[in-house]
């Protein structure tokens, strides 16, 4: 009986100071879970993420985000998915490149806006016990938008177009590469046997937003903070 509590004592020892990589060998490949925080407005959403087996082990990440009118009168929701391709590995250090896209839908009292974004950048994470941290550059253009605008946005034009009454103003544009955001953040995780617990938090800001680069009613919040929690399975 004392050799079987040893030796479940000493497993679950070597199993809680492994580094994240050995957790990632020796559970499920799997991580599903949800996110709280704020990204220029309060963000909830709902992530899947893989762990791969190939040469490389990538991680293939996908989340939806949702978002409210809390702070800025802004509704919408975000497809997003991020591909991180492993560069260099030591024993504890590991940097990954970092691929992704995604779809975004929103509105508020100007219109409607769908777009479609890029995201490319580094991430290195050192080992230390069962945590994983980390620092995280990264470069997020919106490639491509489309908006919708609003009647009562395009009222306030129609002194503009006197000549055609009931169609006062254009009823929306396609933009390329209308707006872009860097990252600069640090990260924290925790990989345990049944669980992943990950913190994030740094600098989100827009190199175009010249003056209104912390306008809140702009959507210019420069902070992203971030919880969650999953289930590895």
């Amino acid at each position: 009986m004392k050799a079987r509590l040893i030796l479940a004592l000493c497993l679950g020892v070597s199993l809680w100071a492994a580094p994240a990589g050995a957790l990632e060998a020796t559970a499920t490949p799997n991580i599903a879970g949800a996110r709280v925080g704020v990204e220029a407005t309060p963000l909830a959403s709902l992530y899947y993420e893989r762990f791969g087996a190939g040469l490389f082990q990538p991680r293939a990440e996908t989340e939806l985000d949702f978002t409210s009118a809390v702070l800025t009168g802004f509704r919408g929701a975000r497809l997003r998915v991020e591909r991180k391709e492993r560069l260099a590995r030591g024993q504890r250090f590991m940097l990954v490149a970092l691929l992704g896209t995604g779809a975004a839908f929103a509105s508020d009292v100007g219109g409607r806006y769908r777009a479609w974004s890029g995201l490319v950048g580094l991430q290195g994470t050192r080992t230390i016990a069962s945590w994983e941290l980390g620092a995280r550059l990264a470069y997020l253009p919106i490639l491509v938008s489309h908006v919708e605008f609003s009647p009562a946005l395009r009222s306030t034009f129609a002194d503009r177009y006197p000549d055609t009454p009931n169609d006062p103003s254009p009823s929306g544009a396609t933009l390329w590469f209308s707006s872009q955001r860097a990252q600069a953040l640090l990260t924290a995780r925790a990989l345990w046997i049944g669980w992943a617990l990950e913190l994030v938090g740094g600098l989100e800001w827009s190199p175009r937003a010249g003056r209104d680069w912390a306008n809140v009613d702009a959507g210019q919040l420069p902070i992203l903070l971030q919880f969650g929690l999953g289930r590895r399975f």
